[in-house]
């Protein structure tokens, strides 16, 4: 059986996107790669409607160039644009803790991604899959979480994830495009990164 190396990228850092914007990520280097998965993830921060259709999505885009503009569009994907739901937490929570008490459950359902916003920063944020849901008690969720919250801490719905195979054997280049131009709409924040082979023995 082959080994292989892996390597990850950076393609977007964990960052907000204020509406309207774009943001165009790193351009990395992909020339000694030969395949690879694309890993997205995009969180609400706000409670308003995206509701513009065709004017909010992200790309995946690969070049066959070192330099230069010529971008070929691999991938794209449409974030939710239903409206998130807002709730702060009712307790502090440890790291590790996957039941979090909130102040209501409105809006959660079993198998949802949810961005949690920490109060003290971005990148103290993070994602969770909701497991099971106790009317206007509890969320639990999947996995513990990475950082403690406090009661200044709030949990969004209506966030997205996305994982894609990319064949690089054709490409030098590779970044995501974000674009969030409807007429309305909430701030976001997103992270990417690239895990891709680099070696076969």
């Amino acid at each position: 059986m082959a080994d292989y190396t892996q390597a990850q990228s950076e393609l977007l850092a964990h960052q907000e996107l204020t509406h309207p914007g774009h943001i165009v990520g790193a351009d990395v280097n992909v020339a000694t790669m030969l395949s690879g998965v694309v890993h997205i993830w995009q969180g609400k921060i706000e409670t308003t409607a995206d509701l513009t259709a065709g004017l909010d999505f992200i790309e995946i885009q690969a070049s066959p160039d070192a330099s230069g503009n010529l971008w070929q569009t691999i991938g794209k994907y449409v974030p939710s644009g239903t409206a998130a739901t807002d709730t702060a937490f009712d307790a502090g929570e440890d790291i590790g803790q996957t039941v979090l008490s909130v102040a209501t459950t409105a809006g959660k359902t079993t198998g949802e991604l949810i961005y949690i916003v920490d109060a003290t920063g971005i990148a103290q944020s993070e994602w969770a899959e909701v497991a099971t849901v106790v009317t206007d008690d509890t969320v639990t969720v999947v996995d513990g979480l990475v950082v403690a919250k406090t009661t200044d801490d709030h949990i969004y719905t209506q966030a997205s994830r996305w994982a894609q195979y990319v064949d690089l054997s054709g490409y030098l280049r590779l970044r995501v495009v974000v674009q969030h131009y409807g007429a309305t709409g909430s701030d976001w924040r997103v992270y990417a990164v690239l895990e891709a082979a680099t070696d076969f023995e």
